[in-house]
């Protein structure tokens, strides 16, 4: 009985080892792909977010995103998309109760960001976080919207150093 207890206790911890070494082996992964990313691109900050509209790429697949200090630049396995940061309104961090609180799902979205647009973020869960990206791009003004859930403080990151950059205005707007 205490040979098979050993035997067992045993098996755990070499399966715990076993988990321990991969996760850490993905964790060196994901940083020496990150360090290339910033030193390829000068990112200020990266992150792994999921797509939810506004670029040319499927809705849900998740994509690299970063933050440099003249661009964003998204990147899709072997597609790459930039947008020039002087083009960029506004970034912002906002959750679906943010978009929601006088009215409901799909239809909230569709009537604050219209369309499919709209739709999409209005289907998100009350706790998801998005970051929206505002931009204007051949006199249309158009947004970019990821789920954030996957890197949590990257929104709030940008944000923040994008309202600190020269590149922000303070707009006013008289309805």
């Amino acid at each position: 009985m205490v040979l098979i207890f050993i035997f067992v206790m045993l098996i755990i911890c070499v399966v715990i080892i076993g988990l321990a070494f991969d996760a850490h082996e993905r964790k060196n992964k994901l940083d020496e792909r990150k360090n290339k990313l910033q030193g390829n691109y000068n990112a200020i900050f990266y992150g792994t977010l999921k797509h939810i509209s506004g670029l040319p790429i499927a809705s849900g697949a998740t994509i690299e995103v970063c933050y440099c200090q003249d661009k964003f630049v998204f990147l899709n396995g072997k597609q790459e998309i930039s947008l020039a940061i002087d083009k960029v309104k506004s970034v912002d961090c906002v959750t679906k109760n943010d978009l929601s609180k006088a009215m409901t799902g799909a239809a909230a979205g569709k009537y604050i960001f219209g369309g499919l647009t709209g739709a999409a973020i209005g289907s998100l869960t009350a706790t998801d976080i998005c970051l929206i990206i505002s931009y204007e791009s051949s006199g249309e003004n158009k947004l970019i919207a990821l789920n954030q859930n996957t890197a949590i403080g990257f929104g709030k990151q940008v944000e923040n150093a994008f309202k600190n950059s020269s590149y922000y205005k303070d707009t006013k707007i008289d309805l």
